[in-house]
């Protein structure tokens, strides 16, 4: 498998989305990966986008994106 740098528009995007949330956006693995109180809780791998969500919040988002895990 060969791996993908992260599209710009993906890391514009989460830039976007991520700013109300006054977290602190740093690079892991030559990924962007945001944090808020030192703690990850978004970030994208190639093409993908990653969010570390509590289980009530889980539940929900997928109610409505059946793409979530």
């Amino acid at each position: 498998m060969t791996w993908r740098k992260v599209p710009e528009a993906l890391i514009e995007y989460l830039d976007d989305a991520t700013r109300r949330f006054g977290c602190e956006k740093k690079k892991m693995f030559g990924c962007p990966c945001y944090l808020v109180s030192g703690r990850i809780f978004a970030g994208a791998f190639q093409e993908s986008v990653f969010l570390h969500l509590g289980d009530q919040d889980r539940r929900k988002l997928a109610a409505t994106a059946p793409w979530v895990r």
